[in-house]
């Protein structure tokens, strides 16, 4: 739907995924829908191989990708591999302060519980659920990897990008804690208001405290 999103606004796209599933899914709604779009089933980190060494003048990565990823400066390097010179980098993401909060906390405290920095190995956690609306199932092993924004800036500069800017926010687009609080469409526009999507904010005394997404603009430098 993200990739979908850029051709109904005149892009040519093309989306990746290594899950043969989510592929399937997405040309059916391309399909479905008509609005025009390319997807490749491939790892992340073989994508310059997987879509024939063609660049592009947008990498858009979005919400709940990174953490799925081990190493952050190989992704970096993909990104700025699949770039034309001047072509630019939007991520989108969940802000590794987040991913370090204990999400289970009876008291409503923000507690921290998971490594904020880059770990060599995967957090390990159990999950019923998917992203998705729908049915729970048997519980299984679920593994992620905490980026600081430390690291992920520095991965990206040092892949050959110059950050244009790098912006923290205090909405995030679903019930990353119980607590939270339901505040309308978004994320915002320039002119404040919210745009689609619906959005969840902290309580006013915790708003402050804590960012709970970032959004990130780089260029890629001429090679």
């Amino acid at each position: 739907m993200d990739t979908l999103s850029w051709a109904r606004l005149g892009a040519r796209v093309a989306g990746l995924d290594f899950a043969s599933a989510a592929i399937e899914a997405a040309r059916r709604l391309s399909e479905d829908s008509g609005v025009p779009g390319r997807f490749v089933e491939a790892n992340v980190y073989d994508a310059p191989a997987a879509l024939e060494r063609e660049r592009f003048d947008i990498v858009y990565t979005g919400i709940g990708a990174l953490n799925w990823l081990p190493d952050i400066v190989a992704w970096a390097r993909v990104v700025s591999d699949c770039l034309v010179d001047g072509g630019r980098l939007y991520l989108y993401e969940a802000h590794p302060m987040r991913g370090a909060l204990d999400y289970d906390n009876p008291d409503q405290q923000l507690l921290l519980r998971f490594p904020y920095f880059s770990q060599p190995e995967p957090g390990t956690d159990m999950s019923t659920e998917t992203y998705v609306d729908g049915p729970t199932f048997e519980p299984m092993p679920v593994h992620d990897w905490n980026h600081g924004l430390g690291e992920i800036v520095t991965a990206v500069i040092e892949a050959g990008m110059d950050l244009e800017f790098l912006r923290e926010h205090r909405e995030v687009p679903w019930q990353a804690l119980p607590w939270m609080e339901f505040v309308g469409d978004g994320p915002r526009g320039a002119d404040g208001r919210y745009q689609s999507g619906r959005m969840w904010r902290l309580p006013e005394a915790q708003r402050d405290l804590v960012p709970l997404m970032y959004s990130l603009m780089a260029t890629r430098r001429r090679r």
